[in-house]
């Protein structure tokens, strides 16, 4: 589409006009109109980031300074376009936004912070990757079907620590050391203890009390 044939350096010429976007270096364009290079500044209203082949709507505030407040039309090259700001950004609503993309969404920054009444998420598949994570909180709840920890090291440091399970089973591969002030073992049936070698040793008492007693 042609642009209009009216030169905004000619005195009859429009204030607003269209050109095509040739560079850009920060906030200054490069932009040409019917042949003739035109220097303007990137306006406040122009948020996504001009890229050469760009029409842009140029306004023209006073003699000599042209401002670019939109484009009317992007290069369809398929290439991902951006948004920048020199300053801060805060966007409010008094109801819901929505980000919606078939790819992906990626978020950088040096501190990411995200506060709410309550959070949801809810992902086929979620991996996250820390130097270091803390998780603090009153009360932390995981459900799920399985859960694996694998670590190189692994510690638990708590006050009270209960675990219920409808069928446990550990496997250690060279050394199981537990150490407390006191331990007791309590089981409903039967507490069965198999080994190559048993040893029992106490330093004060050891006492076995049953009703029967069976040895060899």
């Amino acid at each position: 589409m042609p642009f209009p044939v009216t030169a905004p350096y000619s005195e009859k010429s429009s204030s607003v006009f269209l050109a095509e976007v040739v560079s850009r270096d920060g906030p200054h364009l490069t932009c040409e109109h019917n042949g003739l290079r035109i220097q303007a500044l990137r306006g406040t209203s122009l948020l996504i980031d001009p890229v050469p082949g760009d029409r842009a709507v140029l306004i023209e505030v006073e003699e000599g300074l042209y401002l670019a407040i939109a484009l009317l039309s992007t290069r369809s090259d398929q290439t991902s376009r951006s948004i920048s700001l020199e300053e801060g950004l805060d966007i409010r609503s008094s109801g819901t936004i929505s980000i919606s993309t078939p790819e992906g969404i990626r978020l950088e920054s040096a501190t990411l912070d995200v506060r709410g009444e309550s959070c949801r998420q809810s992902f086929s598949h979620l991996s996250i990757e820390a130097a270091k994570a803390t998780i603090t909180g009153n009360l932390l709840s995981f459900v799920a079907r399985k859960l694996e920890q694998i670590a190189k090291t692994v510690e638990t440091t708590a006050h009270w620590i209960s675990s219920r399970a409808h069928t446990a089973t550990r496997e250690v591969e060279t050394l199981d050391r537990s150490i407390a002030g006191q331990t007791m073992i309590e089981s409903g049936s039967v507490l069965s203890i198999g080994a190559k070698t048993t040893i029992v040793r106490s330093t004060d008492l050891v006492k076995i009390d049953s009703d029967q007693i069976h040895l060899g």
